[in-house]
């Protein structure tokens, strides 16, 4: 039986350079799902999901979603600087960088054949749209697979924060899931400038030198229910919470590969990601385990993580 572009069911074989990252779109099992890991070509549509709670997928193994202008134009080559990253939630909230040098690259056969984003960790960042705040009774579930360059580096790995203005005295708002310098993992958020910051921190170091699956999960606007995971496994206790409290709305984009802070007139965007990024899926709902679980197994097989 075929199916379309996604090759044979239950036949094993190398698809051709052409057929990769080309699959065949519609709802996929997980017998097709296993066929197409064996062969190398992933779904361009989501297998997980989960109804209407998904809300950002941004995957660097799919080359048709890389593009060479912010509006669209052509295909980025190997090597090429990434100027829009297409979401394929079905949401259109593109991740996209006007200034050139601010691009980061795409990267061929990086891990197990796909390819990656590489960030420089000195001004590469894309901007996704605004959604997504942490008021009172919004969830989030966060899965990314990354890999750092560098250690003793804080670095946001994706992020929706900014202040009002550039005065001081001005409230800063939002959220952002980040590697550390103590080579930890934490997703925080804040609800004013010096105070009110709420951090969920991993139990113990993170090695991030390989490629690896974060995920982190939070219940109802707060971080007092907040779990970070590396690999499906839990990295952070209940006991490791601060100041939990409930978040604000904050009116910035999503940004993924550093953290907005428009107190820095200069440079309005710090804590640059240094390292790969291969893949982000973004949920506005707690994900069960099981889902979860499932998410984190689907990137995990696909990207060759044990």
């Amino acid at each position: 039986m075929s199916r379309g572009r996604g090759g044979y069911i239950g036949f094993n074989r190398v698809p051709a350079a052409s057929a990769v990252n080309s699959a065949a779109s519609g709802v996929w099992t997980v017998r097709e799902s296993e066929a197409m890991r064996r062969a190398g070509t992933w779904p361009k549509t989501p297998i997980f999901g989960f109804g209407a709670s998904l809300q950002l997928w941004l995957d660097a193994s799919d080359a048709s979603t890389l593009y060479d202008s912010t509006s669209g134009g052509a295909l980025v080559a190997a090597d090429g600087a990434v100027a829009r990253w297409e979401d394929k939630s079905g949401n259109a909230r593109h991740a996209t960088q006007a200034t050139s040098g601010n691009r980061p690259q795409r990267k061929v056969g990086v891990f197990r054949g796909l390819d990656c984003l590489r960030f420089d960790g000195s001004n590469d960042f894309l901007d996704s749209t605004d959604f997504l705040d942490l008021t009172p009774g919004q969830q989030i579930t966060i899965v990314a697979a990354v890999k750092s360059a560098v250690t003793g580096v804080t670095q946001a790995i994706v992020s929706k924060y900014g202040k009002s203005n550039v005065t001081m005295s001005s409230t800063a708002d939002g959220w952002g899931l980040r590697l550390l310098n103590s080579n930890k993992v934490d997703f925080f958020g804040t609800t004013d400038e010096g105070s009110g910051i709420s951090m969920r921190v991993s139990d113990n170091t993170v090695s991030a030198s390989v490629l690896t699956v974060l995920t982190v999960k939070a219940a109802a606007g707060s971080l007092s229910a907040a779990t970070l995971y590396q690999n499906s496994s839990t990295i952070a206790s209940s006991a490791t919470a601060s100041n939990a409290e409930t978040l604000d709305d904050t009116s910035y984009a999503v940004t993924v590969g550093a953290l907005r802070y428009t107190f820095n007139a200069v440079n309005p965007y710090l804590q640059f990601f240094n390292g790969d990024i291969a893949e982000i899926i973004v949920y506005n709902s707690a994900l069960s385990d099981t889902d979860r679980n499932a998410v984190e197994s689907y990137l995990m097989s696909k990207w060759g993580i044990t």
